[in-house]
């Protein structure tokens, strides 16, 4: 069973995600993956990589998760895929 800090912290990545769909944003929850980043979030020209805390939170608990948190390049370069695995066979298919 997840304990109470797990299931408060995957709420609040929830309500997060919902919080920019309804905006009309396309975003997403990175569950599971030990991830520094919780929330993906595909605005009109920005991509947010969010770490998501509930509860309060420390000085020395922002600072961590600050330094968690990896440089992200400023020129980024999108692709547009989909990848597809039928049995054995795995494709990528490249849209743009």
């Amino acid at each position: 069973m997840p304990s109470k800090n797990y299931i408060k912290g995957s709420n609040l990545e929830r309500d997060l995600v919902n919080q920019y769909r309804e905006k009309g944003y396309y975003a997403c929850r990175v569950a599971g993956s030990k991830s520094p980043f919780d929330v993906i979030v595909l605005t009109n020209n920005k991509l947010l990589l969010i770490q998501c805390k509930a509860g309060k939170l420390s000085d020395s608990a922002l600072n961590e998760a600050i330094e968690k948190m990896p440089e992200v390049p400023i020129e980024v370069v999108v692709r547009r895929q989909i990848f597809n695995k039928n049995g054995r066979k795995e494709r990528l298919i490249e849209v743009d």
